[in-house]
C-alpha cells in the first residue's frame, strides 16, 4: 500500500495537517498509526478513489482532506502510547523539565476533541465525495436497497445534522430494523409497496420506526462521539470527577431508554395501520344471511 505522505518532509505535512502539534515527529515514530489509519480510509473511499488523492497533485483539495483526515486518526491512534518509551527497564513515560504529565480528566476531554474533529473532518471529505460524484465503497457502504435509503430521509424523522459518516454507520442497524421488526409485522408484499411509495402514510410509520431503532442501536454501539451535540446531554463541570467510562454508560442507556420508548410507539402503531391494510372487505349480502346457516350460493334462497 502506497502511502499518501512524503515521508522526507513527514513532519512539517503532519504539523500543517493536524494544527495541534509543537514539537517534530518523525516518520517512523508514526509509520505504523499512518499504515493503519490509511487502511480505515480506503474501506470508507474505497481503493479507487484512495489511489486517486495518492497520485494527486498536493495542492489537490481532494489530496488534501484525505490525506488530513488520515493524519488525524493517526495521532489518535499514537496517542495512548506515545508518552510512554520502552528500554531495559520496562515501560517508562517521557517527561522533561518543561511538561508535566496532565491529569486524566483533561486526557480523556482531550480525546474526545480529538475524535469530535476528526469525523468532522471525514463528514467534510463525505461531503466533497457526494459533491463531486465520487462513490464511496459501496462493498462496505451500500444502502440503495433500503427503506430509508438517504441522509435525507433519514433526517426528515431524526436530525443528525447533516452526518454523512453517522449515516453509513448506521447502515447496518438500518437493514436490521428492516428484517427484524418490519418484515415479520408487514410480509414483503407491503414492504415492496413501502419501497415504491416512500411517501404514503404507512412509509411514513415505517420509516420512523427504522430511523428510532438504528438510532438506539447506535448509542449503544458506535463512538458517542460521532452523535451531534445535540443528541448527547451537555457536559458539565461535575463530570470531571467521573471517568469517562461511568459517564458514557450513563449517557448511553437514558439515550437507548428515549429511542426504544419511542420505537414501541411506532411499533404499536405501525401494527394497527397494518390491520387495517390486511382486513378483506365483507360483502353484505355474505353478512346478511350467515345467521341461517346459508349463503348466496346455495340454492335455496334467490337473493
Amino acid at each position: 500500500m502506497e502511502l499518501i505522505v512524503n515521508k522526507e518532509n513527514f513532519s512539517e505535512e503532519f504539523k500543517d495537517a493536524v494544527g495541534i502539534v509543537d514539537a517534530d515527529v518523525s516518520f517512523r515514530r508514526l509509520k505504523p498509526s499512518v499504515e493503519l489509519s490509511s487502511e480505515e480510509m480506503i474501506e470508507l473511499i474505497g481503493d479507487d478513489n484512495y489511489t486517486a488523492a495518492v497520485n494527486a497533485v498536493p495542492e489537490d483539495p481532494f489530496k488534501k482532506l484525505v490525506k488530513t483526515a488520515i493524519l488525524m486518526k493517526a495521532l489518535i491512534i499514537y496517542l495512548p502510547g506515545g508518552d510512554l518509551t520502552i528500554g531495559n527497564n520496562g515501560r517508562t513515560m517521557r517527561r522533561d523539565d518543561n511538561n508535566v504529565s496532565a491529569f486524566q480528566w483533561q486526557i480523556e476531554k482531550h480525546d474526545n476533541s480529538l475524535e469530535q474533529t476528526y469525523y468532522r473532518i471525514l463528514d467534510r471529505l463525505l461531503k466533497f465525495m457526494i459533491k463531486d460524484n465520487k462513490e464511496i465503497n459501496l462493498l462496505k457502504y451500500d444502502y440503495k436497497d433500503l427503506i430509508v435509503n438517504s441522509l435525507n430521509l433519514f433526517e426528515a424523522h431524526f436530525n443528525i445534522e447533516g452526518s454523512h459518516l453517522l449515516y453509513l454507520k448506521l447502515i447496518p442497524a438500518l437493514r436490521e430494523a428492516e428484517k427484524l421488526e418490519i418484515l415479520p409485522r408487514a410480509g414483503k408484499d407491503i414492504l415492496e409497496e413501502i419501497k415504491t411509495d416512500p411517501k404514503s402514510d404507512l412509509a411514513f410509520l415505517v420509516q420512523k420506526c427504522i430511523v428510532n431503532y438504528a438510532m438506539s442501536w447506535g448509542i449503544n454501539k458506535l463512538n458517542l462521539q460521532l452523535f451531534p451535540k445535540g443528541v448527547l446531554q451537555n457536559e458539565s463541570e461535575g463530570s470531571k470527577g467521573y471517568s469517562k467510562k461511568s459517564a458514557d454508560g450513563v449517557q448511553r442507556q437514558g439515550l437507548a431508554i428515549s429511542f426504544n420508548n419511542d420505537l414501541d410507539r411506532d411499533l404499536k402503531a405501525l401494527e394497527k395501520e397494518i390491520s387495517k391494510k390486511k382486513q378483506t372487505p365483507v360483502d353484505p349480502t355474505e353478512s346478511m344471511f350467515s345467521d341461517f346457516g346459508f349463503n348466496k350460493n346455495d340454492g335455496f334462497v334467490d337473493v
